[in-house]
C-alpha cells in the first residue's frame, strides 16, 4: 500500500502514514486514511468506466456545496475530482464519523421507504418512457423535462408517485438552469440504488 499513499501525498499534498480497508461495494474498494486533524474515505475504483465515475463525482460535489448534506469530495493538485493510479482511479473525501444516539428503527424505516419508492419511480419510468436517451445537451433536456410533465399530467398513476416524480422534474430543471450542467440520466431517480441503512446521512436538525 506504499505507492497509493505515496500517490495520495504527491496528488492531494497531504502527509498520510497509514491506510486500512473499510469494505467493497460493487464498483470500489473503500479505505480509510488518516491526516493529523483529519479522517478521509479513498475510493479505489474497479470499473473501467470514467465517465460515470466523474459524474457520479461532479454531482457529490455540487449537492455538497449547494446543500451539505453528503461528504466533500477532495480535488487533487490539478482541481480534479478523481486521480488515475495503475489503470484505475481512486478519489477521496470528508469521513462522516458515526454518530451513537441515532435512533437506528427511524433509519430502517426511512431506508425501506426510499427503497420502495425507488423502485416505484423505475417501474414508472421503464414502462411510461420506454425510449428515453442520456441527454448531454442543454436545449434537448429542457425539451426532454417538458414532454416528460406532458407525459404525466395525461397518465394515470397514484398521485404519490406522480407528485414525486413531478417534483423531481423540477429539481432537475431548476440543476440545469442554475449549473448550466448538460447531463441528464436516463432514469429519473430521487437517490442512487444501494439504498440501505449505511447511506442515509442524518442531519443534527432531525
Amino acid at each position: 500500500m506504499k505507492d497509493i499513499l505515496k500517490n495520495i501525498n504527491d496528488n492531494y499534498n497531504m502527509n498520510i502514514e497509514n491506510i486500512h480497508k473499510l469494505g467493497r461495494t460493487t464498483i470500489n474498494d473503500v479505505f480509510v486514511i488518516n491526516s493529523s486533524s483529519k479522517k478521509y474515505i479513498v475510493k479505489i475504483y474497479n470499473v473501467d468506466e470514467e465517465k460515470q465515475i466523474k459524474d457520479s463525482l461532479y454531482t457529490q460535489k455540487k449537492i455538497y456545496e449547494s446543500l451539505g448534506i453528503v461528504a466533500d469530495v477532495l480535488e487533487n493538485k490539478e482541481n480534479e475530482l478523481y486521480t488515475k493510479y495503475n489503470n484505475k482511479f481512486y478519489a477521496i473525501q470528508e469521513y462522516i464519523e458515526e454518530q451513537n444516539d441515532i435512533k437506528f428503527d427511524k433509519i430502517k424505516e426511512t431506508a425501506k421507504s426510499l427503497l420502495l419508492l425507488h423502485k416505484k419511480l423505475r417501474e414508472f419510468d421503464e414502462s411510461t418512457f420506454k425510449n428515453k436517451k442520456e441527454y448531454r445537451d442543454h436545449i434537448a433536456i429542457k425539451q426532454n423535462i417538458e414532454e416528460s410533465r406532458n407525459i404525466l399530467r395525461k397518465i394515470k398513476i397514484e398521485q404519490k408517485i406522480k407528485d414525486v416524480f413531478d417534483c423531481l422534474l423540477n429539481k432537475r430543471e431548476n440543476i440545469l438552469e442554475k449549473y448550466k450542467c448538460e447531463y441528464n440520466p436516463k432514469k429519473c431517480q430521487v437517490i442512487h440504488r444501494d439504498i440501505r441503512p449505511g447511506n442515509i446521512i442524518v442531519s443534527n436538525n432531525c
